[in-house]
């Protein structure tokens, strides 16, 4: 199924270095805003909150994981340990977050989007754009580079060569 794959993406984008600098886009926002969370949990579960959709009860505690998990699967797609199963984690929290803010511009509500601690910018189209872009690049990211002979990088032991 790989080499489908690989059959419709333009030479450039199997680059090794291309992946590496999209690797490093998408884990690295992930990083950036996750360090950001942890910092400020409390406004951070404000920002959630104001979103309408969970539970009281459940706001805190995913405040409190949910920039830890943003930390860990950014720093592993960046450094290309078990990509595949970070890039993963990655893509859901982008569909995630891309389901919430429609939702949220759909129901009309006025809220911050919650992308750092403090808030963000406010929920706009643009920020949809945005997460589309990051899901693009984790995706073709995820795709193995020409010079990577097994195409598992998720098979390999973190710390070995």
């Amino acid at each position: 199924m790989k080499s489908h794959i690989k059959e419709f993406m333009p030479s450039m984008l199997q680059s090794p270095i291309v992946l590496l600098v999209l690797r490093c886009v998408a884990g690295g926002v992930f990083v950036f805003y996750g360090l950001d969370k942890i910092i400020d949990p409390t406004s951070f579960a404000k920002s959630i909150a104001n979103y309408q959709v969970l539970p009281e009860f459940l706001v805190h505690p995913i405040a409190l994981v949910l920039p830890w998990l943003e930390v860990i699967a950014g720093l592993f797609f960046v450094f290309d340990v078990w990509r595949r199963a970070s890039g993963v984690l990655i893509s859901g929290m982008l569909l995630t977050f891309i389901a919430m803010v429609a939702l949220a511009l759909m129901r009309g509500l006025d809220i911050s989007c919650g992308c750092s601690a403090e808030g963000g910018s406010t929920v706009n189209w643009l920020l949809i754009v945005r997460n589309i872009v990051l899901l693009a690049c984790t995706v073709i990211a995820m795709i193995p580079a020409e010079n990577n002979s097994s195409g598992d990088a998720d098979a390999r032991v973190p710390g070995t060569v």
